[in-house]
């Protein structure tokens, strides 16, 4: 059980905080860090056009072991994303 339990160092173990300015500080910086990883995430390059094929190719390869009638979706898409790379 102890891999599912996060520890944050930066928080006193017995309540030592008596002001609250100092919760809204330590508040603001988490959410700061936490907008830096969403626009990293953001700037994330699209994949190019063989990495787009290999996909569509490993879904063709789910579709036809897992769900079947998903091929004439993904066959679709296939061709939409060949449109635009191209």
């Amino acid at each position: 059980a102890a891999e599912f339990v996060d520890i944050d160092s930066c928080i006193p173990t017995f309540n030592e905080w008596d002001d609250s300015e100092h919760l809204k500080t330590y508040i603001q910086v988490t959410q700061d860090d936490n907008e830096e990883e969403e626009e990293e995430a953001l700037l994330e390059q699209p994949p190019n056009l063989s990495e787009a094929l290999e996909m569509m190719r490993k879904l063709h390869l789910f579709a036809s072991i897992e769900q079947p009638q998903l091929h004439n979706l993904i066959s679709d898409l296939e061709s939409q994303l060949t449109d635009i790379y191209l």
